[in-house]
């Protein structure tokens, strides 16, 4: 706890404290404070079986290299950097524009899930490297899971992925194999929930930007 700041608990024990654990509670309490008429009922009963019906669809990707992690940004002369970010961009840039199945352009909230397939060690004999190959032996040495989600996430944002920000839920998983690889599952919604949301996304420089140099991309794949 010594690494969070004194005023930042004291500020949301003032704010939060006071409220509950549990979801029910906390609506009921809000509800109290500041109730629903009949008709904003009906539309709140409404908004949630629009919102259950919201499909999701799926796009995956799979990169026939050894996963590897971007360090950590570093600090320039003039601003803070990456290495191998700019290798990356180039790397997705060319699989997306030699693989038209791959060409989408995400601008929904969506769930990342990616499988880094590492190669299984030489020291391992046959039985462990079977055992390994099925997914019976945990990789446990580096890099660490969350460096290899954030490589691959940052690593679509432009040519896939209007921005990462859009990840609402996110898993990174390592394995053994003979085969080494990533494999990226994306699970992004067909449309929004909100019209507050929507409104935000279209409206930003980013997605203007994107939705611009998609199109233009797809006309010359034409």
């Amino acid at each position: 706890m010594k690494f969070i700041k004194k005023k930042n608990l004291r500020r949301y024990e003032e704010s939060y404290q006071w409220i509950s654990h549990d979801s029910f509670e906390r609506i009921q309490n809000y509800l109290h404070l500041h109730p629903l008429k009949t008709s904003q009922l009906e539309k709140l009963r409404t908004a949630i079986q629009k919102n259950q019906k919201i499909r999701y669809k799926y796009l995956k990707i799979v990169l026939d290299i050894i996963p590897e992690s971007t360090p950590r940004p570093r600090l320039g002369q003039f601003r803070f950097y990456v290495s191998n970010s700019h290798d990356n961009n180039a790397f997705t840039e060319l699989m997306v524009k030699s693989k038209k199945d791959l060409y989408h352009y995400i601008t929904t909230p969506c769930k990342f899930i990616v499988h880094n397939y590492f190669p299984i060690p030489k020291s391992f004999g046959r039985l462990e490297t079977i055992l390994a190959e099925l997914n019976q032996i945990e990789m446990i040495s580096r890099p660490d899971w969350d460096n290899l989600g954030k490589t691959y996430s940052d690593m679509i944002q432009k040519w896939i992925l209007m921005d990462d920000a859009l990840i609402i839920d996110g898993e990174s998983h390592k394995h053994y194999s003979l085969k080494p690889r990533v494999e990226i599952t994306i699970q992004y919604q067909e449309t929004f929930k909100s019209k507050r949301m929507k409104h935000q996304v279209e409206q930003s420089t980013s997605y203007l930007k994107g939705v611009e140099f998609y199109e233009n991309q797809t006309s010359k794949k034409e």
